[in-house]
């Protein structure tokens, strides 16, 4: 697993964490996405600038 892949893992782990923390269980639902290369680089460079969301990528 690359470094940016384990940070993002970490960052999505941790709230998960504290959403439960705060609001209880709750089921999470895991998808993947394929993207053009392009693509993929726009979302890394969102990711890196720290810009969290991306829902209904």
């Amino acid at each position: 697993m690359s470094s940016r892949c384990e940070r993002s893992n970490r960052v999505v782990d941790s709230l998960i964490s504290d959403f439960d923390a705060e609001y209880g269980e709750f089921e999470v639902v895991e998808k993947t996405w394929t993207h053009s290369s392009t693509t993929c680089q726009k979302f890394v460079a969102r990711y890196e600038d720290t810009v969290l969301g991306g829902a209904g990528v």
